[in-house]
């Protein structure tokens, strides 16, 4: 199946642009291409400052050769091959996720006629797999990780607004199920300005573990992002506030916060 996938692949990138995985040079875009880079924007995140650079990034990395199989001609962004020995979650057959009930957004704002179109023509595959999510009756310890949002303790997450191995929309999921679960006041979400994955500087990473330390120790719950506000996200300095130092491939430069009802708004 994976030289099937593959033949795919690529005849759809034929479609998209040219100059795929091959980093560091940074692939060309058709008019197509484009328009599946701002579904991919939609879905991971929302409309944010450097998603261009990001997507550039990304797409110019080639699959892993550890992965099986090693689908290297491919970019990053089409060589996660679902095919592999044991399924999506790596011990089951069948499907972790599936988009049955997904509206793809080609952008934000207003639906579109082309955006009607593009999903009644979408391949549907349903979900075939009940993750294997903690109890959340119990409170994470022991290097648990909460994913249920129930921490039950203090969370101080970094989220790169430009990775997208674990892109913004996951941080995003997390806030909205501790929300729900009425534990908002234990999380604080920071986002940092860089497209490659868990890319923190020093500065960056001691400053939140020692926000976290002080929030835990003494209860001085610190600053963060709402990465729940489109307006926020979407916001020129978005990411601006938490970000020290330089990160390779990023560069739009910070800018003034926009002001809202005659007031700054975070970035």
């Amino acid at each position: 199946f994976s030289e099937t996938y593959l033949a795919q692949a690529e005849a759809v990138l034929d479609q998209l642009g040219e100059g795929f995985a091959q980093y560091p040079a940074r692939p060309t875009l058709t008019d197509a291409g484009r328009i599946w880079a701002g579904a991919v924007e939609q879905h991971s995140g929302g409309t944010r400052p450097g998603f261009a650079e990001a997507f550039s990034y990304w797409n110019a990395l080639p699959m892993v050769a550890s992965m099986r199989p090693a689908l290297t001609s491919l970019p990053f962004m089409l060589g996660m091959y679902p095919g592999v020995d044991g399924g999506a979650l790596g011990s089951n057959q069948g499907n972790l996720a599936g988009n049955t009930d997904t509206f793809y957004r080609l952008h934000d704002g207003e639906i579109t006629t082309l955006e009607v179109l593009f999903n009644l023509a979408m391949m549907r595959v349903s979900r075939t797999i009940q993750p294997q999510l903690p109890d959340p009756a119990v409170v994470p310890g022991d290097g648990a990780m909460d994913t249920v949002g129930r921490p039950g303790v203090p969370v101080l997450a970094l989220t790169g607004i430009g990775d997208l191995l674990t892109p913004l929309s996951l941080p995003q999921q997390y806030a909205r199920r501790i929300s729900g679960n009425g534990q908002s006041d234990l999380l604080v979400a920071r986002a940092v300005r860089g497209v490659a994955h868990c890319e923190y500087t020093q500065a960056e990473t001691e400053r939140a573990f020692s926000d976290l330390v002080a929030w835990a120790e003494q209860g001085a719950r610190p600053a963060g992002d709402d990465l729940l506000d489109p307006e926020a996200v979407a916001d020129p300095a978005f990411g601006c506030r938490f970000t020290e130092g330089d990160h390779a491939g990023w560069t739009e430069p910070c800018v003034a916060p926009a002001v809202r009802n005659g007031e700054r708004k975070a970035g």
